[in-house]
C-alpha cells in the first residue's frame, strides 16, 4: 500500500517538475507558474520537484531507501522554504535578478511576449496572439513607465511590436520590474478584455553617439595670416521616431456623395472617387479619421503615407488629391450632409496622378505626404494624441477596404518625424 502511494506521488513530482520546465521554456499555457519568482530560482524548484519524485520511486522499489527518503522529506522542505525565501528576497529588490540572473517577461493568455527591449526612453514588446481569433489591442500599460494608447490589430500568430514612451525616463543599468496590463478586444465586439503579465529586464545604456574629429583648416601661404581655428563638432542628431496608425472604428472612415452632399459612415469598401452602379451616381469625396497621433508640436516631420489595401480589381485611369483638416484634433465624422465637404482642408496636398492599377487584396501606398502633416502639427493649438483626418477627391475608381470590410486591413498612416 505505502508503495503504491510512493509511486503515485513520485509520478506526480515529476509530471509537476517536467511541464513547469517546458512550460517556463516553450510558454504552452502563456503564462510560467510562480512568475514572480527570476528563472534560476523557479528552476531549483522545478529540480527540487523532479528530485523529490525519483526519490519516492526509489523509496517504493527498495525498503533501505526509505530512511534516505524520510531523510529527504524532511529536509527536502527545508530547502523548498529557504528557495522561496530567496524568491521573496528577490521580489521586493534585494537582489538585482535581472542583473545576475538574466530578464523575463511573461503574459497571461491569449498573448504571449516573444522579445522585449528596455531602455530609458522606452520598452518595447514583441507581442504573439495565441488566442486562435484576431483582436485589436485597446492600450498596454507597463507600470513604473507608461501607455500605449493607439488600437492595434492583432492577427493569430501574427507578431507585432508595441513600444511604450517612459515617462519620466527609466535610469539606465538599473533593474526595471513593472506590471503590464493589456486591455484589448474581439473584432467586432464592444466588449474590453484585459490580460496582465510582468517584465523584469536590466535598462539598456544608451548608445552613445560617436562625435567627429574636427578637421583644422590649412594655414595660407606665403601670407603670414593665423591659421584658422577648428569647427566645433556638430550636436548629434536626434533619432527618427515611426507611427503607424490604422483606422480604429467604424465612424473613422466616411464617404460623401456629390452632388447630394450625402454621408455614409457604414460602407463595407471605400469607393474612390466614382462608384459605377453604386448608390451615388456622382464623384465621391473620402475621409479617414486616424486617431492619437502622439507627434509632439512642431515636430519636423520626416516622411508620411497612407496605406490601403484593394477590395476590388481596377484599372481605370484615376487620379486623386489628398488633403488634411486644417483643425487642431480633427472630430469624428457624422451624418450630416457634407460633413466631408465643409471640413477646412489644409493648405498643403499631393496629387496621386496616374495611380497603378490595383489587384485585390494587394497594399497601395501613396507617399509624400509630409507637407500635409506638417502644417497640421505644426499649429498652435495643436497637442500630442490629438486626431488627424485625411481627405481624398479626384476622379477614376479605385476602391479600398474600409473598416467596416476588413478592420484588420483599413487605411494605415504611417509617419516619421522627430
Amino acid at each position: 500500500m505505502k508503495r503504491g502511494i510512493y509511486k503515485i506521488l513520485g509520478f506526480s513530482f515529476i509530471l509537476i517538475g517536467f511541464i513547469s520546465i517546458i512550460n517556463s521554456i516553450f510558454g504552452l499555457t502563456g503564462f510560467v507558474i510562480a512568475n514572480e519568482l527570476n528563472r534560476p530560482l523557479r528552476g531549483m524548484i522545478e529540480i527540487w520537484f523532479i528530485a523529490e519524485g525519483f526519490a519516492f520511486l526509489y523509496a517504493a522499489r527498495k525498503r533501505k531507501g526509505q530512511a534516505a527518503m524520510e531523510f529527504l522529506m524532511t529536509y527536502g522542505w527545508a530547502v523548498l522554504a529557504a528557495i522561496m525565501a530567496l524568491g521573496v528576497i528577490a521580489y521586493f529588490g534585494v537582489f538585482n535578478p535581472g542583473k545576475y540572473f538574466g530578464s523575463n517577461a511573461l503574459l497571461s493568455p491569449p498573448f504571449n511576449v516573444k522579445g522585449w527591449d528596455v531602455s530609458p526612453n522606452e520598452i518595447k514588446l514583441e507581442l504573439i496572439n495565441n488566442g486562435g481569433e484576431s483582436y485589436t489591442i485597446q492600450g498596454v500599460t507597463v507600470s513604473n513607465c507608461g501607455t500605449f494608447s493607439v488600437p492595434t490589430p492583432i492577427n493569430t500568430k501574427d507578431p507585432i511590436i508595441i513600444t511604450v514612451s517612459c515617462n519620466p525616463a527609466l535610469k539606465a543599468d538599473s533593474n526595471f520590474k513593472g506590471d503590464i496590463l493589456i486591455d484589448y478586444r474581439k473584432i467586432g465586439s464592444s466588449l474590453t478584455l484585459q490580460t496582465a503579465g510582468t517584465i523584469i529586464q536590466v535598462v539598456a545604456k544608451p548608445t552613445p553617439t560617436p562625435t567627429p574629429s574636427p578637421s583644422p583648416s590649412p594655414s595660407p601661404s606665403p601670407s603670414p595670416s593665423p591659421s584658422s581655428s577648428p569647427s566645433p563638432s556638430p550636436s548629434p542628431s536626434p533619432s527618427p521616431t515611426t507611427l503607424n496608425i490604422r483606422v480604429s472604428t467604424g465612424n473613422d472612415d466616411a464617404e460623401e456623395c456629390n452632388p447630394t452632399d450625402t454621408m455614409t459612415l457604414t460602407s463595407t469598401d471605400l469607393d474612390m472617387t466614382s462608384d459605377p452602379g453604386g448608390a451615388c451616381s456622382g464623384d465621391q469625396q473620402i475621409a479617414m479619421k486616424f486617431n492619437s497621433i502622439t507627434i509632439p508640436q512642431g515636430s519636423i516631420i520626416e516622411s508620411a503615407s497612407v496605406t490601403f489595401q484593394a477590395d476590388e480589381a481596377n484599372s481605370q485611369s484615376t487620379t486623386l488629391t489628398i488633403y488634411g483638416q486644417a483643425i487642431n484634433n480633427a472630430p469624428q465624422f457624422t451624418s450630416t450632409a457634407g460633413d466631408i465637404s465643409l471640413r477646412t482642408k489644409t493648405t498643403a496636398s499631393t496629387t496621386w496622378s496616374n495611380v497603378p492599377s490595383w489587384v485585390i487584396d494587394q497594399n497601395y501606398q501613396k507617399a509624400d505626404m509630409e507637407a500635409i502633416i506638417q502644417e497640421i502639427v505644426n499649429r498652435p493649438g495643436w497637442t500630442s494624441g490629438n486626431s488627424i483626418v485625411i481627405i481624398i477627391t479626384g476622379s477614376g475608381t479605385r476602391v479600398a477596404e474600409s473598416y467596416e470590410g476588413e478592420a484588420l486591413n483599413a487605411p494605415l498612416l504611417s509617419i516619421t518625424y522627430y
